[in-house]
């Protein structure tokens, strides 16, 4: 941790940065893109135990998380009637805040170790 920046700008995608010894000041490493970022500003974030994940709402009301190193979506989860803007991980647990347009906060937690197995 502390090694790299997650930044997003209004209409475009999400871009990972080194926040020390870049090459090339002002070249991304990592690109994210899949969300709807052009209604209001939206949070990012990394989640996981070793920020493995970058995690960021979307205009369309769920909440999106990307491999780190790949870019590549690995979940989208609804979290929103319109809009999820905010997110906060929690430093150490598997937890995460977000919040919207809705008035309500919504705290999300793993339900379960492995998903059931389907019959």
């Amino acid at each position: 941790q502390g090694e790299s920046i997650v930044a997003t700008y209004s209409e475009d995608a999400i871009y990972l940065f080194a926040n020390v010894d870049n090459p090339v000041p002002g070249k991304y490493l990592q690109k994210y893109e899949g969300h709807l970022n052009e209604m209001t500003v939206k949070g990012v974030n990394f989640f996981g135990p070793k920020s493995e994940f970058v995690v960021s709402g979307s205009d369309c009301g769920n909440l999106f998380f990307w491999d780190k190193d790949t870019g590549e979506v690995v979940q989208m989860l609804h979290g929103d009637r319109d809009v999820v803007n905010c997110l906060e991980p929690h430093p150490h647990l598997p937890i995460l805040a977000t919040s919207g347009i809705d008035s309500d906060v919504k705290v999300w937690t793993p339900t379960r170790a492995q998903p059931e197995s389907e019959e």
